[in-house]
């Protein structure tokens, strides 16, 4: 960042009290970080706290799917939980570059995208995979009467346990996408992260992948090899509904149907599934 030039001293006849010491770039930019560094961190607690209470919400409302295999179906989720990760990063990383990019213009993209690269290599799939204890517990559940969610309270468990850790790497790569903005333009993309905040977009969003996900899953684990997901039809046309699809045909292990690749829209970050 230049920093203006200090005027010529007054005249020295000219009482005048001592200026103070230039501002230098180093300071400026310190300062900056403060700034997109407090509104990240606020952003990431106000957005872990949507997720965490979407999720509790949610998966309340779940009905549990009866599967002839178990151990397959515990399997199976933990895929079901990395993705949907996924999916959560991809909703709040994607926000907040958006964001950026409609407040400070599509200069920044290119610098923008680098450091995106970057940060999104760090984050990768974590251990899904119980203990064998916690999975003897799951397991044991499947032998009790019908009103036991075994699956079902087993996603919500490991989803907000990896949801906690997983706000780090939230804050990781938020932090990389303030390093591409200068740092003049540090307050405007505080507040563009601040408007974020409030955005009832992200719990509509998240609800919306859950609620597609766990049916998508209910069809996987079924005893019937075909078994079409019951996706509401108001979510049946969602860009949601066709991530999940696909994520049902691959646990399937179904060969992908050929489709033109698309241009890059900007809007979309982490790809899931």
């Amino acid at each position: 960042m230049s920093v203006a030039a200090v005027a010529d001293p007054p005249l020295a006849s000219v009482r005048t009290p001592p200026s103070p010491p230039a501002t230098s770039p180093s300071s400026v930019a310190a300062v900056g970080h403060d700034t997109a560094d407090s509104a990240i961190s606020r952003h990431v607690t106000v957005t872990t706290t949507i997720l965490t209470r979407v999720l509790a919400a949610t998966v309340d409302r779940f009905d549990e799917p009866r599967t002839p295999n178990p151990e397959l179906a515990l399997h199976q989720l933990g895929y079901l939980v990395e993705t949907l990760l996924g999916a959560a990063a991809g909703a709040v990383i994607g926000r907040v570059a958006s964001a950026t990019l409609r407040s400070l213009g599509r200069e920044v993209g290119p610098a923008l995208e680098q450091q995106l690269r970057t940060a999104l290599r760090r984050i990768g799939p974590g251990r899904h995979h119980a203990t064998t204890g916690a999975l003897t517990q799951v397991l044991d559940a499947f032998g009790d009467d019908s009103t036991t969610r075994p699956l079902a309270d087993e996603l919500e468990v490991r989803l907000h346990r990896r949801l906690a850790r997983a706000s780090r790497d939230h804050h990781d790569v938020l932090t990389r996408i303030a390093t591409a903005v200068p740092a003049e333009r540090t307050a405007a993309f505080a507040s563009a992260v601040a408007s974020l905040d409030d955005d009832p977009m992200l719990a509509h969003l998240w609800s919306e992948h859950l609620v597609i996900a766990w049916h998508c899953y209910a069809a996987a684990v079924s005893s019937t090899r075909d078994a079409a997901p019951a996706i509401p039809p108001a979510l049946a046309a969602t860009v949601s509904c066709e991530t999940w699809l696909a994520w049902l045909r691959r646990v399937r292990g179904e060969r992908p149907a050929a489709r033109p690749a698309a241009p890059p829209s900007g809007d979309y970050i982490m790809a899931v599934g």
